[in-house]
């Protein structure tokens, strides 16, 4: 399962864990990632991953928080 965020709640995220990441992070069109992501549906469904026992991140605070505290 996954979580359905935006870039701008992903820096948002990021601003919570440590407050100078936004500065640090840059937005450009880029046509090849555009192609492949740009147009995930944000309300997908994911209970058929739920069903095979996968179970979803918290949040995304909570995945970047992992990340950031990980050895």
């Amino acid at each position: 399962p996954a979580l359905a965020v935006s870039v701008g709640e992903i820096v948002a995220a990021l601003g919570r864990v440590d407050s100078a990441a936004p500065a640090r992070v840059g937005f450009a069109p880029d046509a090849r990632i555009e192609a492949q992501f740009g147009r995930w549906p944000r309300d997908a469904s994911f209970a058929r991953a739920a069903a095979l026992g996968l179970e979803r991140d918290d949040s995304i605070d909570a995945i970047i928080r992992d990340y950031a505290t990980r050895p």
